[in-house]
């Protein structure tokens, strides 16, 4: 099955979702977006499957410093989410937000009344991740020897599957190792990729599916593995190891609960957060564990929030996937 536009764009933007860049202003840094304030609470467990019918992801274009602001001040406006907010190459504002059925008609409205340039790039995001959609069914297939394809995303365990077909087809170079367990239980699984030697080997870590909702990013380190297998040459004077998927609770939940979950999945309660978190009566779910690290851990655009996106955790390492 091959990908169709809309679902290379969905992966494209998914990928890019969080790596928002503050637009500075000239003096004041009026036009700075926080981070975090582009981003809904999201985190709340649901025992059902989340359904994105209707929404919608428009691209805008403000041109004039007036028409800008009137686009960052949609930041945290019920039914709004940003997923991209930059300058690009040649400097100017670019903006993708991501408007719930709800609230289509008032944004949109709004934008035209400030004459602020914007296109509908997905009319339906949940008919968008109805292309995606990903079975198990691949697994046996890989499993039984079927060759590893990239023409699709893959769950789990067909990822985990491909890495024990590799360890298993070229033993001299290639072995699967468990580095420990996630919060409900997954095997956290490396591929070492190199050839047996008695002199120490310079070593490269590369990891994917830290932010679950990025399939795009496993896809690629299990292509990285396919390369890798093919020269030889540097697996003679390199060692690498490769983790496809690094949140693999949240990389499960993220293709049977809610295609846009982002974090762990372990349970946090509100008492260090802040006072929006507190008013609320239920625990909420995960850490962005790319901000779970000690290195500059509760710096810039981390939240000490449990339902926020960039949930920091309650200290550096609390996940058992980043320890």
């Amino acid at each position: 099955m091959a990908f169709s536009r809309a679902t290379f764009l969905l992966a494209a933007l998914l990928a890019a979702l969080l790596v928002v860049t503050s637009v500075q202003g000239s003096g004041q840094d009026e036009d700075a977006l926080d981070r975090e304030s582009l981003q809904e609470d999201v985190s709340l467990d649901n025992d059902h499957a989340v359904s994105y019918k209707g929404y919608k992801l428009l691209s805008v274009a403000p041109v004039t410093k007036r028409q800008r602001k009137s686009v960052i001040r949609l930041a945290g406006k019920q039914g709004v989410q940003f997923w991209l907010a930059q300058r690009n190459a040649t400097g100017s504002f670019v903006a993708q937000i991501l408007v719930a059925p709800g609230a289509v008609a008032r944004v949109t409205r709004r934008l035209k009344d400030k004459g602020v340039n914007f296109k509908i790039v997905i009319q339906d995001l949940q008919n968008a991740i109805n292309n995606e959609v990903t079975s198990l069914r691949d697994t046996d297939a890989i499993e039984s020897g079927r060759p590893f394809v990239w023409d699709k995303f893959h769950r789990l365990s067909a990822i985990y599957a491909y890495m024990h077909q590799v360890a298993r087809q070229h033993p001299e170079l290639a072995e699967v190792k468990t580095i420990g367990k996630s919060t409900e239980g997954r095997d956290l699984l490396v591929l070492k990729l190199g050839r047996k030697s008695q002199s120490v080997k310079p070593a490269m870590w590369i990891d994917g599916g830290v932010h679950a909702r990025e399939w795009i990013s496993p896809a690629a380190v299990t292509y990285i593995i396919r390369e890798l297998q093919k020269d030889t040459g540097l697996l003679n004077k390199m060692d690498f190891y490769l983790m496809p998927v690094a949140n693999p609770d949240g990389y499960e939940y993220s293709h049977t609960k809610d295609r846009l979950w982002r974090k762990t999945r372990s349970m946090h309660r509100a008492a260090n957060a802040t006072k929006t978190a507190l008013k609320r009566s239920r625990p909420c779910y995960g850490v962005d564990a790319n901000r779970n690290w000690d290195s500059h851990w509760g710096q810039r655009a981390a939240s000490m929030d449990p339902c926020s996106n960039n949930y920091q955790g309650p200290h550096p390492f609390s996940e058992p996937e980043t320890k």
